[in-house]
Order: structure tokens, then sequence, then C-alpha cells
């Protein structure tokens, strides 16, 4: 019987180790054990935590910090890796301004430009931001085929709809082949959604609308910005998701998946998802929202105290 401290080495002789709050000293040489332990217990021998030729790390596998204290473990300084994803960013519309600028009557700062470069950032990606441009369509070419030779994936918010000076699409396609993809997706906050590769570079105009550009991000965005990266194209791991009971009736049209923006209350007897109601321009919706569920293309609504699985942010 020795004393040892916590991660010593251990000596041949022994083969188990008994924890200090289990014992009594009873004197100098007499040690009372109070619990039994078995042949290997509370030992640590080489090849438990990782054995040779073990594959700890895939190809793809974003790093963690558990990783990075792994990697340490083993000696391992320096390992090969994908370069950020390049994202650029920038805001269209004659009405947008800095959003460092006082806007004057019939202006509006600039939301987008900032929420979707955190994004991209958030996710992984590099993001720059290269500002905001009006409604001419030769200037909004211009900054777009700037964006697109310099970036992996580039992100306009304005000009994806089909007013008369929303210009996204025929400038989407000025900037291929292969040209657009996609114009309007079935989902709502975010339909206005365009999609178009020029050349290697993949380009999204996202709606104007803040609420519409963020969930537009999470459910197109994103999947690219996993594939450009390296990423395999199914998350290994599922979003953080909580069962809720919802508060009140949410009505949906049917055609069009609805993402509804909702608060958590509640503890551990069970959680209540309530609508956070507002416009798809109002960011605060966004902002006061704990997460969000999707109402499925063939539902006209969920009613209040169905069980809704929200997605958390």
């Amino acid at each position: 019987c020795l004393a040892i401290p916590t991660g010593g080495l251990m000596p041949r002789e022994a083969d188990a180790v008994v924890m200090l709050e289990h014992t009594v000293t009873v004197d100098h040489g007499l040690v009372e054990v109070l619990r039994p332990v078995a042949v290997g217990e509370n030992v640590i021998a080489a090849g438990d935590d990782c054995r040779a030729g073990e594959c700890l790390l895939t190809a793809g596998h974003r790093l963690r910090p558990q990783d990075i204290g792994m990697l340490a473990g083993l000696g391992v300084g320096e390992v090969p890796v994908r370069a950020r994803p390049r994202v650029g960013v920038f805001s269209t519309g004659d009405e947008v301004v800095s959003h460092d600028e006082t806007p004057l009557p019939g202006k509006v700062r600039d939301m987008n430009g900032p929420a979707l470069c955190a994004l991209a950032e958030e996710y992984g990606a590099e993001a720059v931001l290269y500002g905001i441009c009006g409604d001419d369509e030769d200037e909004f070419f211009a900054m777009a085929g700037r964006a697109a030779a310099e970036n992996d994936i580039v992100l306009f918010s304005g000009g994806s709809s089909v007013g008369a000076r929303d210009v996204g699409e025929r400038v989407a396609r000025r900037l291929g082949p292969p040209g657009v993809i996609l114009h309007g997706v079935a989902v709502k906050p975010g339909k206005p959604l365009i999609f178009a590769l020029a050349g290697g570079t993949a380009v999204f105009g996202l709606p104007g609308h803040p609420v519409s550009a963020a969930v537009a991000f999470r459910l197109f965005v994103r999947p690219v910005i996993r594939h450009v990266g390296g990423e395999p194209p199914d998350p290994v791991l599922p979003e953080p998701v909580v069962r809720a009971t919802l508060s009140r009736n949410v009505h949906s049209a049917p055609g069009r998946v609805d993402i509804v923006q909702v608060t958590l209350s509640g503890g551990r007897s069970g959680c209540t998802a309530s609508p956070v109601l507002g416009k798809s321009g109002a960011l605060s919706t966004l902002v006061r929202a704990d997460g969000f569920f999707m109402i499925a293309g063939a539902s006209q609504g969920v009613e209040a105290g169905t069980e809704v699985e929200v997605t958390l942010y």
C-alpha cells in the first residue's frame, strides 16, 4: 500500500487505486480502506484513451476545443485544414444607408449587411462586407462581379423580388454561366430567394426584409457554407431542439412551409412555445425569439396544445 498523487506514475506492484476520501489514516504506518476496489480501478493504462492506428478525426470534421486538446496530447501541433469559405456580402437599394448614418425620410439603415456577415462567421466562414449599392443595374452588376471574383459565396440582400427596381435576377443571369438556378421558394418568410452559379461561385439573392433574409440564410446558405468548407452534407449531430406545447393557434396557407418564431417558457415539467407576432421586416421578432418551428406545406396551421419541435437559436 503506497500513497500516490492524482496523475502519478503507478508502482509496478500496484494494480488499483483507492480514492483518498474512501480511506481513514489510523496512524503513520496504517490506513483503513472503507470501500473496496477492483483491479484497474481509478487507473489509466496506455491505450485506454486512444490506441495506435485508431482514427480519431476524419476529413471534414470541424475542430472543437476538445479536439485541439486531444491533438495536443498526441503531440500534434499542426493538422491540414480546409480554408474557411469566403462569403462576400452587400446590400442593395437606393433607400439603404450605412448603419452609422442618420437616415433621412424615406431612407433606412442597413441591417442585413452586418447581420449576414455575423451569420456567415458564426457558421465558420470568413465574411467580407462590400457595403451598399443602389438600384442601378450596372452599379449592381459591377459590385456583384467583383464579389463573385473574390469569394466562394456571394450574398446580396434586396433586389430579389419582382418589382420594377428589383434587378437581382437580371444581374445574377449576367454573372453566369450557368446563371440562375432558381428564383422563388415555397417558404414564408424567405419566398423571393435567388440562387445562381457564376462559374464556381454560389450567388444568393436574399430578401430585403431582415427576418426573411435571416431565415433564407439558415435554410439555404448555411448548407452551402458547410459544403464549400469540406464538411459532410449531413451534420453528424442534429440541431439542438426541444419539444414544446404551442400556446395558441397558428394559421398557415397550404402549399408553402411556414417558419414560426417562438419564445419558450416553462421548466423541466414541459416547455410552452408562444409565437412571436410581427411582420417579416421587423427584426425585433427575431431578436425576441428563442427558436422556431416549421409548419409543413400540406398543413393549414397548427392548433393550440399541439406539441411542436422547436429548433433553438
